[in-house]
């Protein structure tokens, strides 16, 4: 019996309307309860908490991209722990799970983890590689871009082209070997530039399997925060205020309670734990200058300022005064004469002069016909030095003081404690032993004897009496003559 074409038509939408109906009773992110993925592989899902549990033995089963018969999708998972006994995860099998943030792979009998199994996992802040891994497949962790850190427990293991593509947030690699065991059994093929440009460390216990610290930022309204984000266990994290125009920082809380003042603070990541910078509006504030003593100097730079601006004071000293420093209170702010400072409340500062102690010295020459002296007089400040210079023929002996020798160097310094003192320099006369000149005594040797008044200036004999001299003058002719000696 043939079925009219109008019956056959009406069948037909009849059975297309069911089947429309059945498919929008199941949600696009639907995962049911319990089944299978894979010949020996089940799983059981928690839909009240997102966590997929996988167990049993061999091989998950593999996908292609779209495929509409594959198990897990969609926003539902939010946890996987696969046991021991799956060797391997099939491709695309978890690919476009956006809220997985978590995955657990068993330490041992995991072999290979296929390509795009975690593709497009946007949640996922970190994997283990598992100690029997040798593979990891082409872009199996493409577009992961909230995974920061990578653990690596095995030591021969290739990663597929684009294993770790786009994975933009990828900070750390923790390995479990030496830099020569990575050099020797790890393979990255290319597309791996996030892989291979983040901080390696090198054997990381497999045991203390680092984990991942969540620091959360927020305000109160006043400014902007930045420094929040995932971090690995003991990472340093450096956490920044920026208060909005008229706004100022007030200091960092947690849980209610301020943990510090410092806009631009860092700690070590320890637990996940949420920030909140709190500004509030800044307030007007008056900045005292005042001099000490005013004789001393002149001051600059007070005035009325908004609490968080840069306030400058300046100090000018008049000779002989000199600068001490700033001062509030009885409090040394700074000792630069040009002073800078974050107006935090209103404040009196006072720029405070010494003037330099004076005392006398008195300095004298003896004899004073043998040097010079200088160094003397009033003296401002802690000391001064005080010269001698011997003059022509002269040199100096030393300094004295209340009769005591106090130094041999010509140039001498006191201090103020020798004030009201007087400090001799004493000369003595040079003295030339190779030409000792005529001496006052005649019979000093050395010496030309004195001549008797009748030597005979021609002959040298002695002639006394008037006869005597005639003839001593003959006999002065005959020595002109003859060169005779009488």
């Amino acid at each position: 019996m043939k079925m009219s074409k109008k019956v056959l038509s009406i069948l037909l939408a009849v059975l297309l309307l069911a089947m429309t109906v059945a498919v929008a009773a199941v949600p696009a992110n639907a995962v049911s309860s319990s089944g299978w993925c894979g010949d020996n592989v089940w799983y059981r899902f928690d839909s009240s908490t997102g966590d997929l549990t996988i167990g049993g033995s061999g091989t998950m089963t593999n996908y292609l991209p779209g495929a509409v018969n594959r198990p897990f999708y969609g926003n539902s998972i939010k946890s996987v722990t696969i046991e021991s006994g799956v060797i391997s995860i099939g491709s695309y099998e978890f690919c476009d799970c956006t809220n997985l943030s978590k995955v657990t792979l068993p330490n041992s009998g995991l072999i290979v983890i296929q390509g795009s199994a975690f593709r497009h996992c946007y949640s996922l802040e970190k994997v283990v590689i598992p100690a029997e891994c040798t593979s990891v497949g082409q872009r199996a962790f493409d577009y992961c871009n909230n995974l920061s850190a990578v653990l690596i427990a095995s030591k021969n293991v290739s990663f597929s082209e684009n294993a770790f593509d786009s994975c933009s947030n990828l900070r750390d690699v923790y390995f479990v070997g030496s830099e020569e065991e990575w050099n020797n059994g790890i393979h990255i093929a290319s597309g791996n530039t996030y892989l291979e440009n983040a901080t390696m460390h090198f054997n990381y216990n497999a045991g203390s399997d680092p984990k991942i610290v969540k620091i959360k930022l927020s305000t109160d309204g006043g400014g902007t925060v930045s420094g929040g984000g995932i971090y690995m266990t003991g990472e340093s994290v450096t956490i920044k205020a920026t208060p909005n125009s008229g706004y100022v920082f007030d200091g960092w809380y947690y849980r209610d309670n301020k943990i510090s003042t410092n806009a631009t603070y860092t700690f070590a990541a320890a637990a996940d734990g949420a920030l909140t910078a709190d500004f509030r509006k800044a307030r007007t504030c008056t900045v005292s200058v005042s001099a000490s003593p005013s004789a001393g100097g002149t001051v600059t730079g007070g005035g009325t300022y908004t609490e968080g601006q840069t306030a400058t004071v300046k100090a000018t000293w008049n000779s002989p005064y000199t600068f001490e420093g700033w001062y509030n209170g009885s409090t040394l702010v700074s000792t630069k004469a040009t002073y800078s400072f974050t107006v935090t409340g209103s404040v009196s500062l006072t720029a405070k002069y010494k003037k330099p102690t004076t005392f006398t010295i008195t300095v004298v020459a003896e004899p004073a016909e043998g040097g010079t002296v200088t160094g003397g007089g009033f003296v401002n400040g802690t000391g001064t030095t005080i010269v001698a210079t011997p003059n022509e023929g002269w040199h100096f002996v030393g300094w004295f003081k209340d009769g005591s020798k106090v130094s041999d160097n010509a140039s001498y310094a006191v201090s103020v404690a020798d004030d009201k003192k007087t400090f001799t320099a004493k000369f003595e006369r040079d003295t030339t032993p190779d030409n000792p000149g005529q001496p006052d005594n005649p019979g000093d040797p050395g010496t030309t004897p004195a001549q008797p008044e009748n030597v005979c200036p021609w002959c040298g004999g002695v002639h006394e009496g008037f006869f005597q001299g005639i003839i001593g003058w003959f006999h002065g002719i005959f020595a002109k003559l003859f060169g005779a000696r009488y």
